[in-house]
């Protein structure tokens, strides 16, 4: 293994991972480790000091370069058929219609193989029942969002700051718009849980 913070040269501002709350104490004790075999597709390791995350570590960022293989055509995973629509009387019948006539087609050009069969039904599918539609649930608020933003502006301006008593204002104002905004997404989150029966 091979600690991936240590191979690239940054100034000492870019090294650092932790600190105290105070900002007194600095030090590098976040690290990447990278199997030797992969040691030739590290690029770059440093800490993300703007990373809007509720910690006195910084983020730390790796910068990996891969070579990877083509994904083989038909390993794409299909769509769904929205079956729901087989509830409707008219639906099913053009369905059973549609799929009667495509056995048909099959039992006089061919012998039914199970694939054939499975043809079949994807393309009836197609046809008369067509896809779902996924549904997707926004799981953070706008309000949630504005805060997020403000936050991100409040340490933005603590990491550029020089004085330390502005750095220790900024702090203190960061650390109290931070659980605020993940209350409100945690009890708006157990609400859709026990709405859909979670």
């Amino acid at each position: 293994m091979v600690i991936g913070g240590t191979l690239f040269q940054h100034r000492n501002i870019h090294k650092t991972t932790w600190s105290l709350p105070s900002g007194a104490t600095k030090s590098q004790i976040d690290h990447i480790l990278i199997n030797r075999k992969w040691r030739s597709s590290l690029q770059d390791v440093k800490p993300y000091r703007g990373a809007d995350v509720t910690s006195d570590h910084n983020l730390l960022v790796a910068v990996v370069s891969l070579k990877l293989r083509r994904a083989q055509r038909g390993q794409q995973r299909g769509h769904q058929f929205d079956s729901s629509k087989l509830g409707d009387d008219w639906i099913r019948q053009a369905f059973r219609r549609e799929l009667k006539n495509r056995f048909q087609i099959l039992g006089e050009e061919q012998e039914m193989n199970i694939k054939s069969i499975n043809q079949a039904f994807k393309e009836a599918g197609e046809k008369v029942l067509g896809f779902k539609k996924k549904k997707r649930e926004e799981w953070i608020q706008g309000e949630t969002w504005e805060k997020i933003e403000t936050r991100r502006g409040v340490k933005q301006r603590m990491n550029s700051t020089r004085s330390h008593c502005v750095h220790d204002q900024l702090r203190r104002k960061y650390s109290k718009t931070g659980p605020c905004s993940k209350k409100n997404d945690q009890t708006r989150q157990e609400n859709l849980c026990r709405e859909t029966g979670g």
